[in-house]
């Protein structure tokens, strides 16, 4: 499947909740992904017109596969989500070199600690784990550095 990137628009905020609300609710679905929706609306909104780059993973025809935010300065991944439907055909791997290439040497997240699949991912491509601790949310949560 041929995948490439840009920055995200604003006109496609919707699209990119849209993906967000599946894939947050798919991994966690006890928790109500679409009463976050509006957080997640301003901060990309606020990704799209400031330093954090905010970017999607897209098809030729344009159908948004996934989507990734990096502090090119610090190095900070705040959101990775792949949609359900492009899952298993290399598109995270695609999308996560993206994101090295937008802060090349060196990227830094956290992880839930029960979220084992994005774990697995992550160790995968390069990431390890520096410590444990919470996250903004308060969720028990590792912390991973990537560094080239």
């Amino acid at each position: 499947m041929t995948v490439a990137f840009r920055p995200m628009r604003m006109d496609e905020i919707d699209l990119c909740a849209d993906l967000w609300v599946e894939t947050w609710s798919d991994t966690y679905p006890a928790i109500d992904f679409n009463a976050r929706r509006g957080w997640f609306i301003e901060r990309f909104k606020s990704y799209v017109t400031g330093r954090v780059k905010a970017e999607i993973a897209y098809s030729r025809e344009g159908r948004i596969f996934g989507l990734v935010s990096v502090d090119p300065e610090t190095g900070h991944v705040d959101q990775f989500a792949i949609a359900k439907h492009a899952r298993g055909q290399g598109i995270a791997t695609a999308l996560m070199d993206h994101a090295k290439a937008i802060a090349p040497g060196f990227l830094h997240l956290d992880v839930n600690t029960d979220n084992h699949r994005a774990i697995r991912f992550y160790e995968r491509e390069g990431f390890r784990r520096v410590r444990e601790g919470f996250s903004a949310s308060g969720r028990p949560s590792y912390f991973y550095e990537w560094v080239k």
